[in-house]
């Protein structure tokens, strides 16, 4: 065989073939062998989206008292948003917008739109799902919700997050 010879296709597939097995079999072992757990259990996973679900609920009925419920009150949201062709980063306590909320406006509506990802482990838990949010039953936006909760005493409360605001006419992200 000369030296510059191109390996056979099989050779490559099989390699890859192997290459992939290899990355499947780390993915499966290493959350259990480093004792971090991957997907909540079904009880802990409602746990923590019914708390996200009365914080939408709150916020769409405009429930400052009820969202207080849902949330750490110096908890902190971040959001990365186009404005004006530039990219913005804006930053809010929930105390700021649980004042906001009470406060006359449109109606509010925010939901998943396809079943979002939820891990916990121990007394802390991150749930990442795409949304929409409508104003007076409008989609006004859509985008990525990555929340932060942890287990108190009074239950599961939303501890912060970060979410992208995406608009139809925002340029593509990069």
């Amino acid at each position: 065989m000369r030296m510059n010879a191109v390996p056979n296709r099989s050779s490559r597939v099989d390699t890859r073939t192997r290459r992939a097995s290899s990355l499947v079999f780390l993915l499966a072992v290493l959350p259990a062998a480093t004792g971090c757990r991957t997907l909540a259990p079904d009880a802990e996973r409602s746990e923590v989206l019914g708390t996200v679900q009365a914080f939408f609920d709150a916020m769409t009925t405009r429930d400052a008292v009820a969202a207080e419920r849902t949330v750490i009150p110096d908890g902190t949201f971040v959001n990365l948003r186009f404005e004006n062709g530039t990219r913005r980063v804006k930053h809010f306590t929930n105390r700021e917008w649980l004042d906001g909320l009470s406060k006359p406006g449109p109606h509010l509506g925010e939901r998943f739109v396809e079943p979002p990802t939820v891990l916990v482990d121990g007394d802390v838990a991150t749930v990442w799902g795409r949304y929409e949010f409508t104003l007076d039953g409008r989609v006004s936006h859509t985008g990525v919700d990555a929340l932060t909760l942890l287990r108190t005493p009074d239950g599961w409360r939303i501890a912060g997050g970060a979410y992208t605001v995406l608009r139809a006419d925002d340029p593509p992200a990069q």
